[in-house]
Parts: structure tokens; C-alpha cells; sequence
């Protein structure tokens, strides 16, 4: 269900930290469950907490109304997610991504193909609540754009 939803509302895929058996708070969840990295985007949403504190229960089947509670949410998360384009800014993929506010804003980068040939990346800005916050980006090697999320 998570791959779904995230693929189905083009959300952010949060990249795991490097050992994520330390930081991930589902202990069900092995390392090398295919949909761990959607899960893990659906945690850091706060779209889902999963059936305890330590565990989500993959294996587990979802009811009608669960579901409709994370479509219902996930549909609510995307419209607060502004998505920009490298194209956008007369480049083909971000090279240096920052934030000076990160308890406000996240920000993630993700390539949607990722073939030899088509590369198409996209940065998503997550607000976490409400603040300020400005983005720096570098796009290819020479620009260098600044945009303020409130």
C-alpha cells in the first residue's frame, strides 16, 4: 500500500540513513523489504504510525476504512507539497540542495526514470509547519537560486 500511494500521488521517497535498522521505528520491517523506503516516506509525512510504536505489520491485510484514511491523507499531503522541475531553471538535475530552516521545511530530492539515457529529477518541499524558511539549489554547475517557503 505504501509503493502504491506514493507512485499514485507522486510523494517524496525520503532516501533511509545509511543504517536504517538504528533509526527505523518499525523492527518488522527487514532491510530488505522492497517497500521499506515507502514506508519510510509515509513516516516522515506523518502519514502513518504504523500498528504499534516498533512495528507496521506489512503482512498484515488493510481494511476498506484504513485505506480511505490514507488516501484521504495522502491526497491532503500533496497539496501541501510544491514540486520544482531543473528544467524549470534552464538545467537537467540539482546539484547542491539546502535548507536554513529544516524543523520547517524538507526538502528531497528524487529522480523519477533514472535510465543511462532519461535522467527526470524532481525536489520536493515538504512544509513541516508552519514557518520560514529559504532553499538554496544549484542547478548544474553554474546557477544558483534562492526560494522562500512561508
Amino acid at each position: 500500500m505504501a509503493s502504491i500511494l506514493i507512485k499514485a500521488f507522486e510523494l517524496p521517497l525520503y532516501e533511509e540513513p545509511w543504517n536504517p535498522d538504528t533509526t527505523n521505528s518499525f523492527k518488522d520491517l527487514h532491510y530488505k523489504n522492497g517497500h521499506r523506503a515507502g514506508v519510510y516516506s509515509l513516516y516522515q509525512l506523518n502519514l502513518t504510525t504504523g500498528t504499534t510504536p516498533t512495528t507496521y505489520s506489512p503482512n498484515a491485510p488493510v481494511t476498506r476504512g484504513q485505506a480511505a484514511k490514507l488516501l484521504k491523507a495522502s491526497e491532503e499531503v500533496k497539496a501541501e507539497i510544491k514540486v520544482l522541475h531543473p528544467e524549470d531553471y534552464d538545467g537537467v538535475e540539482f546539484t547542491r540542495v539546502s535548507t536554513t530552516a529544516p524543523d520547517f521545511l524538507d526538502a528531497v530530492t528524487q529522480y523519477k526514470k533514472n535510465t543511462l539515457y532519461e535522467r527526470d529529477m524532481v525536489l520536493h518541499l515538504v512544509p513541516k509547519k508552519e514557518g520560514t524558511a529559504t532553499l538554496s539549489f544549484s542547478v548544474g554547475t553554474k546557477t544558483h537560486k534562492n526560494y522562500t517557503v512561508r
